[in-house]
């Protein structure tokens, strides 16, 4: 695996962050939007248009109790660019596996997209150990 982004944020302060791999058309986005907090994949098109294939949910700001703080989002990619997986404070949060066509996070929420209607929502240590391993 490969570290692709990193960035300081204050929790509840509008940030967007984005990933997007040279060779790839596979991106990922992560928003705090001042309330929540969201993870997308997406599909780039070489015109500059794109589609967010899925969504997951990482936090609602009033729940973090520690959002004083500065935290660290880190966005990786496995070595094939199939992968992605969203840390903060180097705790993983969430998965979207291009693949597999499945967005995998700690909340499990919300219902899978009709893009990409897997069955399994929630991360698994099972998915985080089989990430790290590629």
């Amino acid at each position: 695996m490969k570290l692709f982004t990193t960035e300081i944020i204050n929790i509840g302060q509008e940030t967007v962050i984005d990933s997007c791999p040279d060779n790839t058309e596979n991106s990922v986005v992560f928003e705090d939007d001042g309330t929540t907090g969201y993870f997308y994949a997406i599909e780039r098109y070489e015109n500059k248009e794109m589609k967010i294939l899925d969504a997951v949910h990482i936090y609602n700001v009033d729940n973090i109790v520690d959002r004083h703080i500065p935290s660290e989002i880190k966005i990786y990619w496995t070595n094939d660019l199939t992968k992605s997986a969203l840390t903060i404070n180097d705790d993983f949060h969430a998965i979207m596996d291009f693949k597999n066509q499945k967005g995998l996070c700690k909340t499990g929420f919300p219902k899978p997209s009709k893009t990409w209607p897997s069955d399994q929502r929630l991360l698994t240590e099972n998915e985080i150990n089989d990430f790290n391993n590629e």
